[in-house]
């Protein structure tokens, strides 16, 4: 079998688990793949981050992967969003405060920006898979990854990737868990949830996805 690289984060803010990191701790095996797994702390300047991207990047080559997928926590989307844009920016409510000080990921250009090349990806039939089992997704492929460790995340991987990259890359965004917002009051119950069960049949309809 072939590999797959996936990476995920920590828990962070009041959340008691992050479901991309349950999910990457017991996971090693995906319809016709092999898993490996890198997991980060979620921040964006301390612990290393800056040298995140390349170790995706390394990992990638190093496994032979035959592509790189990234998971990310955002409580606000509708089933899974699969992003498609990161710029060189880092602010926000759950960074710590000095990285609300640094604010730029890499030299000093705040328009800068990087795409994901999705031509690696057959969306057609993703879609459809989506669809047959139900499983919810926003149909609108977004250029917002947000402003924390998910964005900056993307960024670097596509830095360190470079403009040819060979290496097929998406990032996608899933809600929380039932687990990951236990005990927290404050969270509004009217936003989508999901299983370990469908973020496992999410990512194997994407790795099905390839071209």
């Amino acid at each position: 079998m072939e590999n797959i690289l996936l990476t995920g984060f920590r828990k962070f803010g009041d959340y008691k688990v992050n479901p991309t990191e349950q999910f990457l701790k017991n996971h090693d095996i995906l319809g016709d793949f092999y898993l490996h797994s890198l997991i980060f702390p979620a921040h964006t300047f301390n612990l290393g981050a800056e040298n995140f991207g390349t170790e995706v990047v390394r990992t990638a080559y190093a496994v032979d992967a035959l592509a790189i997928i990234s998971l990310g926590l955002a409580s606000d989307v509708k089933g899974l969003r699969i992003e498609s844009k990161a710029v060189n920016w880092s602010a926000g409510k759950y960074c710590l405060d000095f990285e609300n000080e640094k604010t730029f990921l890499r030299n000093q250009s705040l328009s800068h920006s990087k795409r994901i090349n999705l031509k690696h990806w057959n969306f057609e039939f993703m879609f459809k898979s989506f669809r047959s089992l139900d499983i919810k997704f926003e149909r609108e492929i977004s250029k917002n990854a947000g402003n924390f460790c998910c964005n900056a995340l993307m960024y670097r991987t596509l830095s360190a990737l470079g403009s040819a990259y060979k290496i097929p890359y998406i990032f996608l965004h899933i809600p929380c868990t039932k687990e990951s917002v236990e005990g927290l009051n404050d969270f509004d119950r009217d936003k989508d949830l999901i299983t370990l069960e469908e973020l496992n049949d999410i990512l194997t309809i994407v790795s099905m996805s390839l071209k």
